[in-house]
């Protein structure tokens, strides 16, 4: 939604820093690594206007990627999902779709992408997909029945096996999960 205050403010801020990192050649004007630089003044601005700091960091994370293109498939969504939250992904493809309307017209068309996204994102949506270890099917205290000892062994295998459902390599099922972690173990 463009009335959104994260999309105008990220549209707002998205190319702040295109001035100081404006460079010319035989091809043209080019703004190498302005996203950063964007992230930067964004920051600073947004520091001193005392922004709170979950919408400073999400606006600073839609900035530094609106200009990376999205893999429309299962896996990839997912990942934006849990990396930007289903608010942060919405306001994401419309800063994109802003910024992308508003170049010259040879320039302004949208990337095939930007139209799947939306229906694969639905899709998880509708599925309760599995995107936190909050989700998964099995906890810390099924893992440690298993053997696995509390600390850092646990956790990597607990996101080792969050990741394996995210990539659809396993099933957020109870069984299958317990049969992948006593896999990991086995295999140390």
């Amino acid at each position: 939604d463009p009335t959104d205050l994260t999309v105008r403010l990220g549209i707002l801020f998205h190319d702040i820093g295109k001035p100081a990192c404006f460079t010319e050649d035989e091809k043209g004007g080019h703004f190498p690594h302005h996203a950063e630089e964007s992230v930067e003044l964004a920051d600073g601005v947004m520091r001193r206007l005392r922004f709170d700091n979950a919408t400073r960091e999400l606006l600073l994370k839609l900035i530094q990627s609106h200009d990376v293109p999205l893999i429309p498939d299962a896996k990839h969504v997912k990942r934006a999902l849990i990396r930007y939250g289903e608010e942060g992904l919405w306001a994401l493809l419309e800063i994109q779709r802003c910024d992308r309307t508003a170049h010259a017209e040879e320039f302004s068309d949208l990337p095939p992408y930007h139209a799947q996204i939306p229906k694969i994102v639905e899709q998880i949506l509708a599925e309760n997909a599995c995107l936190s270890l909050k989700t998964l099917a099995i906890s810390g205290n099924d893992l440690i029945r298993l053997g696995y000892k509390p600390g850092r062994e646990l956790g990597d295998a607990l996101q080792r096996l969050l990741d394996a459902v995210i990539d659809g390599e396993i099933p957020n099922d109870r069984d299958a999960l317990l049969e992948q972690a006593n896999k990991l173990l086995e295999a140390k």
